[in-house]
């Protein structure tokens, strides 16, 4: 039997890039099953578990429709679908685009055309829902998504 060990640490610095991509696309995972969990609810099928498994398989229906559904569930807050929809785009960044590492650059004083380092930063292009790509911080967008993921998650506890 093979049983991966988790990361132990809360902290973003803490961990690697890799380990971060994976948190994110683990968290969005776990705010998928409540939004299963809600449009279930909703629709009040005979057999909620076939329901999960089968009609709301992301096979079947990928998060962004099941966004769409929420939409249409009057007592669902309006303003968690948009941070629904903000930390959606994050994790489809994280789980589709490569990160990049950024240099900035300053010319030496002393010599002419000799230029140094003076920041390397991990960059990653986010698509908004407008559709347009912006190259973004990691770690910012990674602090953004930990903030909306909290929000998020105890708007589903006291929803469901």
């Amino acid at each position: 039997m093979t049983h991966f060990k988790r990361s132990i640490s809360k902290n973003i610095s803490d961990r690697n890039v890799e380990e971060n991509r994976g948190w994110v696309i683990n968290e969005m995972n776990k705010i998928e099953s409540k939004i299963d969990k809600v449009i279930t609810q909703y629709f009040k099928p005979d057999d909620p578990l076939k329901f999960q498994k089968i009609m709301l398989n992301s096979s079947i229906i990928p998060i962004g429709a099941k966004i769409k559904i929420l939409g249409n569930i009057e007592k669902f807050d309006k303003i968690i679908l948009n941070k629904i929809r903000d930390i959606s785009s994050i994790r489809n960044a994280f789980a589709h685009i490569p990160i990049l590492i950024h240099f900035k650059f300053e010319e030496n004083t002393n010599s002419i055309g000799d230029f140094k380092a003076i920041s390397i930063t991990d960059k990653i292009e986010v698509m908004n829902s407008a559709g347009i790509l912006k190259l973004k911080s990691v770690k910012e967008e990674l602090e953004r998504f930990s903030n909306l993921n909290e929000e998020i998650v105890d708007y589903f506890n006291s929803y469901i």
